[in-house]
């Protein structure tokens, strides 16, 4: 399905990190929506799942185990998310990742889109990492109004960044990159929650670590069963 993934084991620490990665960039945002590749980044970062309709962070602490939102990073031709758990809960980690690229882009709404630009006003409140300054730089340079934050973009229609998710911010030329204390068969479990993304044939796992119950709590826009890519 495109998806590029590399494997850093490291069993001196107790955690894992997971950077998923986006060839996509500020100054690959349209022009009539300058902040658009930012406010995506938001949108991919929030806590929630997008198929069950449930808080990623109830299925880590029904698992026992601590969560915290992905660090965003945000370039002029590149998108990344950090996240970081211990290292028992990645396989957990890596089916929200995944239930991320099979149902986002169905999944979004123009409320979804309002709180991810709450998020990203809330962020651009905090000192500039070294990167996004230079991305800023950058663009006087080609002439891009780069690393400004516009918060006309939570005006921006859903079917625009619908579109946007759909064609680039797909498994196709996107990375995962896990380092840290990774279990014994990890590329199992990677072949096992990324491969079903291939196409809408193949019915949705559900969470690792969760009983029936929560697994099929009341969702307001699609079935647990549906396959990645319905609606």
């Amino acid at each position: 399905n495109g998806l590029h993934v590399s494997v850093e084991r490291d069993a001196s620490v107790p955690n894992v990190a997971v950077d998923v990665c986006f060839p996509i960039g500020e100054l690959d945002d349209p022009q009539e929506w300058p902040g658009l590749a930012r406010l995506i980044a938001f949108v991919w970062s929030e806590g929630w799942t997008w198929h069950m309709g449930g808080d990623v962070a109830e299925l880590f602490e029904a698992a026992g185990i601590d969560y915290r939102l992905p660090k965003v990073s945000v370039n002029g031709d590149r998108t990344q998310l950090t996240f970081v758990v211990p290292a028992n809960g990645l396989p957990l980690l890596l089916w929200v990742i995944a239930e991320r690229f099979g149902f986002i882009t169905n999944a979004l709404d123009p409320t979804t889109i309002h709180r991810a630009a709450i998020a990203m006003k809330q962020a651009a409140a905090s000192t500039r990492s070294i990167a996004e300054k230079r991305s800023f730089a950058l663009s006087t340079i080609h002439g891009r109004v780069v690393g400004s934050h516009d918060y006309a973009i939570a005006r921006v229609p859903t079917e625009i960044v619908r579109a946007r998710l759909a064609t680039l911010y797909s498994t196709r030329g996107a990375s995962l990159a896990i380092v840290g204390n990774t279990p014994e068969g990890i590329e199992s479990i990677v072949t096992a929650r990324f491969a079903p993304l291939v196409g809408a044939s193949v019915e949705v796992a559900t969470p690792p670590n969760l009983d029936a119950s929560v697994q099929t709590q009341a969702n307001p826009f699609r079935s647990p069963n549906l396959p990645y890519g319905a609606s």
